[in-house]
């Protein structure tokens, strides 16, 4: 059985800058890239075909969300080592709400973030990262409003470099 996880992708001017940022950390920290998002929901299980089915039918019912940056984080954790905070705006929270219903997972509290850097706490300093960060090429700032237009299912089983696209469908 694979697991998935539902992301929300920024449209094309936010993609291309957080892609671009992105990639130069990766580069800058010896990281891998990845495709910048904001999950909705993660551990999602089942047959492909069934996964794909019910992301179509939650795509088709749900208009572009948007979000407002709030600041620029770091937590003690692989997946938040470097982000960015987003408001829970209320489409956030109720396209994830709707995402655990539909998929049967339990409702956590939901933190809206859209990563800049996976690492190991233990093997890379956040906060030399976030003073280069700063002098770098403008990350979002406290403010900034992110569209979501469309949303990805990833089958997520293995580690990064395994990770693959399963499905995309435009938000209406």
């Amino acid at each position: 059985m694979s697991l998935f996880s539902l992301w929300l992708i920024p449209e094309e001017k936010w993609e291309k800058r957080l892609t671009s940022l992105i990639v130069k950390l990766a580069r800058d920290y010896q990281r891998l890239p990845f495709t910048p998002h904001a999950t909705v929901v993660t551990g999602i299980t089942g047959s492909e075909e069934a996964v794909v089915a019910a992301t179509a039918v939650l795509a088709e019912s749900t208009a572009p969300p948007v979000a407002t940056v709030e600041k620029l984080a770091a937590e003690n954790s692989y997946y938040r080592f470097l982000y960015c905070a987003l408001t829970k705006s209320p489409a956030m929270a109720c396209l994830n709400e709707r995402a655990c219903n539909v998929f049967n997972l339990a409702s956590l509290e939901y933190h809206p973030h859209v990563s800049l850097v996976y690492a190991d706490p233990a093997a890379l300093d956040a906060s030399v990262v976030v003073s280069a960060l700063a002098e770098s090429s403008a990350p979002p700032v406290r403010g900034d409003v992110l569209r979501f237009d469309r949303l990805v299912l990833m089958e997520t089983s293995g580690g990064e470099r395994e990770w693959e696209k399963a499905a995309e469908y435009p938000l209406r």
